[in-house]
């Protein structure tokens, strides 16, 4: 992060602002008070009183419009922060690590990144409390890129969008991921032979590809070309965005040949304990490996905390702006009441009572709460 220094400008300009404001709305009313006919005055003749009160009803209105976009936000914005912490995102977050290993070159070559991934994973799998290991080239809760994805007979440009993911067979049960259709991977799919490659795909991406028919045994192109078979469906995940489903995904097996990947550890019991555990295990056999387990759950809960100081900015935004409408609406009423003294008397004098004076002046005021709700509503 760059320092931040301080700019005086920033800090005249809140004070400037407030004034420029204040001298511009007063303006008006000034100079109409200049122009006081004393004669129309004097015979109940106040017509630009009128029109100054529509106004005020006016800027009332939308001020209320605008306290309740900002009220509406914030309650948005906190519905969004419970909805990450309670929803499911179809896959096990509590009770999986995520380790990152680098195997790039020149340090590795195809063969001893393979002996290494297969070092590793006989070295955590004999930790007491793993259930499960795997590898996957996508981490979650990241927005990865997407690739065209063409069914046999289109050319380039006529496909569709599609995240294409290489996985290790038990990535769906260390994910705890459901097949809906069809199967998972076996240890014979990944072979690293292309020309009998398979894949799975998400629920989405069958939608896309084949709405309302059962892509078992269906053959897509990747954009080289490589035709894969599909053995299975997998329900859709929640991995990039909360409380929404993933875009159309890919599952491929692993390649051999892959240099790069992410540690999937299931397990059982104390995080603290097993992560330290899996750590010393990797080290020992990588000296450069510095990578971290961290909880899928704790990388979830750090991407929701990015949103919480907006939504705390957001409400209270919202609270001074439903304060000042409502002290607006107060002052304009009091005022209204003030300038009408002469009309409630000649009501009451022609035998309106209490109540009904009453009755008119909340309807007043509840008619410029209602429109600027119904305004609201509509922003």
């Amino acid at each position: 992060f760059q320092p931040l220094g301080r700019d005086w400008r920033f800090f005249a300009f809140p004070p400037v602002i407030p004034l420029i404001a204040g001298c511009r709305a007063g303006a008006p009313p000034a100079r109409e008070s200049l122009k006081v006919n004393l004669v129309e005055s004097l015979k109940g003749q106040e017509g630009a009183s009128t029109a100054r009160s529509r106004s005020r009803s006016i800027l009332i209105i939308a001020q209320i419009a605008m306290s309740f976009v900002l009220v509406a936000a914030g309650v948005l914005f906190i519905r969004l922060q419970h909805s990450i912490a309670s929803s499911d995102p179809g896959f096990e977050t509590r009770q999986v690590f995520l380790v990152p290993l680098k195997v790039s070159a020149p340090h590795y070559t195809a063969g001893s990144a393979a002996a290494l991934y297969r070092k590793v994973r006989e070295r955590v799998h004999e930790i007491a409390g793993v259930r499960s290991v795997s590898y996957t080239d996508t981490p979650p809760f990241t927005e990865p890129p997407d690739s065209e994805i063409r069914l046999p007979g289109e050319t380039k440009g006529q496909g569709q969008r599609a995240v294409v993911e290489q996985v290790s067979t038990d990535f769906f049960s260390t994910m705890k991921i459901r097949i809906v259709r069809g199967r998972a991977f076996r240890n014979s799919d990944a072979t690293g032979n292309r020309g009998g490659a398979v894949a799975v795909v998400s629920q989405t991406f069958a939608r896309n590809f084949w709405s309302g028919i059962v892509p078992l045994g269906k053959v897509v192109l990747l954009p080289d070309g490589t035709r894969l078979l599909i053995v299975g469906v997998a329900a859709d995940v929640e991995s990039s965005n909360f409380d929404t489903p993933d875009e159309a995904r890919l599952y491929v097996p692993q390649s051999p040949r892959a240099f790069t990947g992410f540690l999937l550890v299931r397990f059982e019991g104390p995080a603290n304990s097993i992560g330290a555990e899996i750590s010393r295990s990797i080290h020992s056999l990588d000296s450069t490996q510095t990578g971290s387990p961290v909880t899928l759950q704790s990388m979830r809960d750090e991407k929701a905390a990015h949103i919480r100081p907006l939504t705390e900015l957001i409400l209270f935004m919202a609270i001074v702006a439903v304060v000042l409408a409502l002290s607006g609406l107060y002052g304009t009423v009091a005022f209204s009441m003030s300038q009408r003294t002469r009309e409630f008397g000649i009501r009451m004098a022609l035998g309106a009572s209490k109540e009904r004076i009453l009755r008119s002046v909340l309807g007043t005021s509840a008619r410029q709460i209602g429109i600027g709700l119904l305004f609201g509503v509509a922003l």
